[in-house]
């Protein structure tokens, strides 16, 4: 904390190698704010963008250099994933490339290198299980039901919970990203929409599926039940259907080729 400095105008950034861009998922936002960044920093300095699933070759579109900037698309909590996903666009050079990696690495993240498409790799596997996740939810699934179903398949935490914490609206901007690019597949569930435009993003308002202003958070029961006594053939059917459909999406991903390197 000691080495933390903060600043309140993007000039501040000035004196940065390495400066990461995480505005909310609004194309032409992140564009405004990634031209302001290279108007205010080195030649030297390299970009990234936190963006979850806009393609960074259309949000490079607009920079005068946009050979210096990349994707660092960290995972909730940064302070304790170390995945990041790096994304080179099409005009991303291989040298500020290599500079970011090493930067990342030395500081005990794991970036693995991802093809430039919407949604990337990861979200394109969690858009795919929230979305199903929502639509049971959306027949008559209780919130704890699911949660635990999603917890004994090994998961640290249920979809549920995932979606509270990471935020609604930051869910629902990522997919609608994937419903443009990728068609019905991507159909967003109406208990997404309608979570999005009553604001319960989920922890940081207080409420999503959730309630968080109990300790620790309970679920609501005015959307959809908070529980219900589920045997084992109904909890397994659940399972199956979450699990289906990241499969589903990862083969896609295994086709189109979209992790760089095989292994990963």
């Amino acid at each position: 904390m000691d080495r933390l400095v903060t600043g309140a105008d993007i000039s501040s950034l000035g004196d940065c190698d390495f400066v990461i861009e995480t505005v909310p998922e609004d194309l032409e936002l992140k564009r405004r704010v990634l031209a302001s960044i290279e108007q205010s920093i080195r030649s030297d300095t390299v970009i990234g963008s936190n963006t979850s699933a806009l393609p960074i070759t259309a949000l490079a579109a607009t920079l005068a250099s946009p050979g210096r900037f990349a994707g660092t698309h960290f995972f909730n909590p940064p302070q304790v994933m170390p995945l990041v996903e790096v994304v080179r666009g099409a005009d991303t050079a291989p040298e500020p490339l290599q500079r970011l990696v090493d930067f990342l690495s030395s500081t005990g993240k794991r970036p693995i290198p991802i093809k430039d498409c919407p949604g990337f790799l990861v979200n394109r596997i969690l858009g795919a299980y929230m979305n199903e996740a929502l639509r049971l939810l959306g027949q008559d699934t209780g919130i704890m039901d699911l949660d635990g179903a999603a917890e004994a398949m090994g998961f640290p935490m249920g979809p549920a919970k995932l979606g509270d914490m990471v935020g609604w609206d930051v869910i629902y901007a990522s997919n609608k990203t994937l419903a443009t690019s990728y068609g019905p597949r991507f159909a967003i569930p109406d208990l997404l929409v309608q979570l999005d435009r009553e604001k319960r993003l989920g922890a940081k308002t207080g409420k999503g599926l959730l309630d968080h202003t109990t300790a620790p958070p309970s679920p609501t029961a005015d959307l959809v039940p908070s529980g219900k006594s589920l045997g084992p053939e109904a909890i397994n059917l659940l399972q199956k259907r979450m699990i289906y459909a990241i499969i589903a999406e990862a083969r896609t991903l295994w086709e189109d080729q979209t992790a760089v390197h095989p292994g990963h």
